[in-house]
């Protein structure tokens, strides 16, 4: 779902086009039109009408060639606060890195595949309740959702999900799937499930630390990025 109609997202990118280099512009406009990784175009729109909005103000430049490093910001300019040179950063940070989908939809496809092996087509007929756990380590409060990072299942696993698939599993008969930080229930329904509406998780998308999720790591990044700014730089 975009937030600017396409009328207007060309509109801001032609008043922008004096000012954005080849590679800028190229990155943008392959962002917006990305099909296959769509949650590269909200943050495509957002950077644009950010530049826009401060460009209307003033003088920008792009990613300017002359900055200290490697790292260039997203854009320079003198117009937004008097007095002062600005170095812009632009992020678009999702909740998707706190709410554990990309980690829990990955499971959930290997499952699925696994469910296909046996019994083509069974796999879109799943859905996945993962589970959490909590407690204090180090006088520190955790909570995580069980559902590992970059997380493989292994050929034991696949034989359980096949088995369980083929002895005509029941409504009422969840498959649950154990592995060192994982433990996910699987449910065979009677209809056809949509891919990030099938996964569930009993621990919402929050955090417990005020300097470690990953909206902080995210500012920290873009902090670094900033290290070559000159003095006197905001």
């Amino acid at each position: 779902m975009t937030v600017f109609a396409r009328r207007r997202l060309q509109s801001m990118l032609n008043e922008l086009a004096p000012i954005l280099n080849d590679g800028k512009g190229k990155d943008v406009v392959q962002r917006l039109n990305d099909r296959k990784n769509v949650d590269q175009a909200l943050p495509a729109e957002m950077e644009i009408a950010l530049l826009w909005a401060i460009n209307s103000l003033g003088d920008l430049e792009v990613e300017p060639e002359w900055w200290g490093d490697s790292k260039r910001p997203d854009a320079i300019t003198d117009a937004l606060i008097e007095g002062s040179t600005i170095a812009i950063e632009i992020a678009a940070p999702t909740d998707n890195a706190i709410s554990g989908e990309q980690e829990m939809d990955a499971i959930a496809l290997q499952i699925s595949a696994a469910a296909h092996r046996a019994r083509k087509g069974m796999g879109d007929y799943l859905r996945y309740y993962f589970r959490e756990e909590s407690g204090y380590i180090g006088g520190k409060y955790v909570r995580r959702r069980l559902a590992p990072q970059n997380f493989k299942i292994d050929d034991a696993m696949a034989d359980l999900v096949s088995e369980w698939i083929r002895s005509g599993r029941s409504s009422d008969d969840r498959l649950r799937l154990y592995a060192p930080g994982l433990d996910v229930e699987v449910e065979h329904v009677a209809y056809k499930q949509i891919r990030f509406h099938n996964i569930f998780s009993s621990m919402p998308a929050e955090t417990h630390s005020v300097d470690e999720n990953p909206l902080y790591g995210l500012l920290r990044r873009k902090k670094r990025q900033l290290k070559a700014a000159a003095p006197g730089t905001l």
